[in-house]
């Protein structure tokens, strides 16, 4: 009875167990059918996200998805008109025709034009002639001037005249305009074909004026044309300078503007051993600093001296009548004949002995002391 019960009780417990578990099985299932039977109304982004999940993008890689090729479909070719030349007429503006800068077209031209070489003549249809302009390389290679006729440049000039100035009237004479603007600037462009437009020799920049626009003295010209050397010419006194040191034009005409400002500076500066020199390192003969200045002076002077000792009033009676009753050292320099002895001396020195000096020299001479002679 007792081994009965507890089967009984065993069995019992069993069948609860397998209940609960039923119950909770039942319990997971309703709740998790509950969660997708639901009767919330679903948002935008929840529509976005499910079609999203339903309709996936397909990866198109090149070369792998080969795609479906449609019919060929003929296009229509489009007939070309006639060249433009057919239609113009004689009294056509060529300005109007031709406005700007631009490679040839050879519709657009009237006349003939060829260019080219013919290597084999003989295979040639027109007999060696060179290529016609229609289609022709060579003439679309070059630069043209087609654009610069001179209709077009006396109508570019007729255009800029509003904003041009009147010439001044005081530079009337290139005299006039090299005394005003003494510097001459010389630069040239270029047209170049090529890949660039760059042309090396457009840089070059070159300044032309004459030494007697500085207004030097004496020392400050020597100077200078000792520092130029062969940039300067002696028979013009023109000084030239040229560079092409820079690789831009503008870049080299600001070198120049101050390679002629340090040279004049530099010319007029007096340095501390230049008066060491002596009269032997003399590049010419200044009378002014020669003992023979001071020679013609003392001799004029004692002659003076000599015809007022001997009473000589008259002027038939004096040996000089020209000397003046102030014989001071500037009167007697300043004399015309002490002038023309200095101009024949300075001559003989600088440019040698020769027939012609030699001869300036006793004339000046024979004036100086008064000698009527016929020798």
């Amino acid at each position: 009875m007792a081994a009965t019960n507890g089967i009984i009780l065993s069995l019992r417990n069993i069948l609860l167990s397998r209940k609960e578990n039923i119950f909770l099985s039942s319990f997971k299932c309703h709740f998790h059918s509950s969660k997708i039977i639901s009767h919330a109304p679903a948002t935008q982004s929840d529509t976005a996200l499910q079609q999203e999940n339903e309709e996936f993008r397909v990866l198109e890689i090149p070369g792998v998805n080969i795609k479906k090729k449609k019919g060929m479909q003929k296009k229509r070719r489009k007939e070309s008109l006639p060249p433009r030349y057919h239609k113009m007429k004689i009294t056509d503006d060529w300005t109007n025709v031709w406005p700007t800068a631009s490679t040839f077209k050879h519709s657009a031209v009237p006349f003939p034009v060829r260019q080219g070489f013919i290597a084999r003549p003989s295979e040639n249809q027109n007999l060696g002639v060179p290529p016609d302009r229609y289609a022709n390389t060579e003439l679309m290679k070059i630069p043209n001037f087609l654009h610069l006729t001179p209709v077009h440049v006396a109508k570019h000039c007729k255009a800029l005249k509003k904003f041009c100035t009147p010439w001044p009237e005081a530079l009337s004479t290139d005299s006039l305009c090299e005394q005003h603007f003494p510097v001459e600037v010389i630069s040239s462009d270029y047209c170049f074909s090529g890949p660039t437009v760059r042309d090396a020799r457009a840089r070059v920049v070159t300044f032309k004026l004459n030494i007697s626009s500085l207004n030097l003295d004496h020392h400050a010209k020597d100077k200078m044309v000792r520092l130029l050397k062969d940039r300067y010419n002696e028979t013009t006194g023109e000084i030239t300078l040229k560079t092409d040191r820079c690789p831009l034009k503008k870049q080299n005409y600001d070198y120049l503007v101050y390679v002629l400002t340090a040279l004049y500076h530099e010319s007029c500066r007096v340095e501390p051993w230049e008066s060491e020199k002596t009269e032997a390192d003399w590049e010419c003969f200044f009378w002014d600093k020669n003992v023979s200045r001071k020679n013609i002076v003392q001799l004029l002077q004692r002659i003076k001296d000599t015809d007022s000792s001997n009473g000589s009033e008259a002027s038939d009676d004096k040996q000089l009548p020209n000397l003046p009753s102030d014989a001071s050292e500037e009167t007697v320099v300043a004399l015309p004949q002490v002038q023309a002895y200095k101009k024949a001396l300075t001559s003989m020195i600088d440019e040698g002995e020769n027939t012609e000096n030699l001869k300036a020299y006793k004339e000046s001479v024979k004036n100086l002391l008064n000698i009527k002679t016929t020798f």
